[in-house]
């Protein structure tokens, strides 16, 4: 941990002051796009910060503050970034994310059992930011990740001629395996009766135990066996929901 005194100037923090004014970022700013605390980037400006929050930094600004603080020649890192329209957020500090998702929710035809079925996420080239693949049979869909600045949140939102849904989540840390949710989209109240209708939501990575679901989709029940190692998850799709 730097220990300079915050009257002295620490070149580091001098080279994030000068980023920050040139990229016109608040405190606030650096903060969510380094998923730090407002608190964390408030000492590292003062020249106290460890070397796991300058490496979050680092990512955040696509350079190697180190080196260019040490005078050698600077050449700004290729960063894969999302287009504006869904935050800018750095590829690398969201890549925990690509994976292969199964979607859980409360069935809307069949009380206290539970709808399911694949979901993927991606990176995508054109437009760029992470896509997701919605692979509820019949209805299949895709749309991009959005990561609101100054939140905790994502968005996956779908338009499609006219038509729209949003999922609207938690952040997932790189160490955890879930996204827990609110979903707004349209079910069907009895057999043709459509509606909108707001529920809990899990977007669950698929591992080995749920492998036995795998390209699979429909209604199971809550004490199916092949679930039960996420039950306790699960249960929360039948409690109400705060984000």
């Amino acid at each position: 941990m730097s220990t300079i005194d915050s009257t002295s100037l620490d070149p580091i923090a001098e080279i994030i002051r000068a980023e920050m004014e040139r990229r016109d970022w608040s405190q606030r700013n650096l903060a969510d796009r380094a998923l730090l605390g407002e608190a964390t980037v408030f000492r590292l400006l003062k020249g106290q910060y460890s070397r796991k929050t300058l490496r979050k930094v680092e990512t955040a600004l696509g350079i190697d503050l180190i080196d260019q603080a040490g005078g050698s020649d600077h050449r700004p890192a290729e960063m894969e970034l999302a287009d504006a329209p869904y935050g800018s957020y750095p590829r690398s500090l969201y890549d925990h994310y690509e994976a292969e998702y199964f979607l859980f929710r409360p069935s809307y035809l069949n009380p206290g059992k539970i709808f399911f079925y694949p979901f993927d996420i991606e990176w995508s080239d054109r437009p760029s930011g992470l896509m997701f693949f919605d692979r509820n049979p019949g209805f299949e869909q895709s749309g991009m990740v959005s990561v609101a600045v100054g939140t905790r949140f994502i968005h996956f939102s779908t338009q499609d001629q006219g038509s729209a849904r949003l999922i609207t989540a938690h952040h997932m840390p790189p160490n955890l395996d879930i996204i827990r949710g609110l979903i707004l989209s349209l079910g069907y109240q009895g057999q043709s009766d459509l509606r909108p209708v707001a529920s809990p939501v899990i977007l669950q990575k698929i591992d080995g135990k749920l492998a036995d679901l795998k390209d699979h989709a429909g209604v199971i029940d809550r004490d199916d066996p092949r679930i039960a190692h996420i039950g306790a998850e699960l249960s929360h799709l039948f409690e109400p929901q705060f984000l």
